[in-house]
């Protein structure tokens, strides 16, 4: 009886490390991408990274409060193809229940701002910075409230 519930736990676990959220998944497989640029955070890090920053932004303050962890992906030196191919991807999460927050165009760049699974219960942001050479997907992990879109909302000029 104990080696089935030892063959059952470690299988539990073996899921829930290969878990991922289509938003990570899509993130991973464009790092391997030639001159792809990817720096994942982990939750370890995270306030780390932001503490110095917060400081004097409310904004970087709430980050810190509400992110777990984070994943960046940077194209920007990817062939167009990829960068296209990678906004397109990034377009589809919303036909895998990803919601759409935001889509605003300034000085030709463009921000898409998806959550999942609704700003409501966000335990995911999907930030899409795309427009001229430019392709950036940020993956954010946490806990997302009200609060939390209002403050962003006054950021993105919604």
């Amino acid at each position: 009886m104990k080696h089935w519930i030892i063959i059952l736990l470690t299988l539990m676990a073996c899921q829930v490390g290969w878990a991922q959220s289509s938003a990570e998944s899509l993130v991973n497989e464009y790092a391997s991408k030639k001159h792809a640029t990817f720096v994942n955070v982990p939750s370890s890090l995270v306030a780390t990274v932001l503490r110095p920053i917060a400081k004097g932004d409310s904004v970087a303050a709430d980050l810190a409060r509400h992110v777990d962890k984070a994943q960046v992906l940077v194209l920007d030196e990817c062939s167009r193809s990829v960068r296209r191919h990678c906004d397109d991807d990034v377009l589809a999460l919303t036909q895998r229940g990803y919601r759409q927050y935001a889509r605003v165009t300034t000085q030709g760049n463009n921000l898409l701002v998806l959550t999942w699974p609704d700003t409501a219960t966000a335990t995911e942001l999907v930030l899409s910075i795309t427009g001229g050479d430019n392709c950036t997907v940020v993956v954010l992990n946490g806990a997302f409230d009200d609060k939390f879109f209002d403050e962003l909302k006054s950021v993105i000029s919604l």
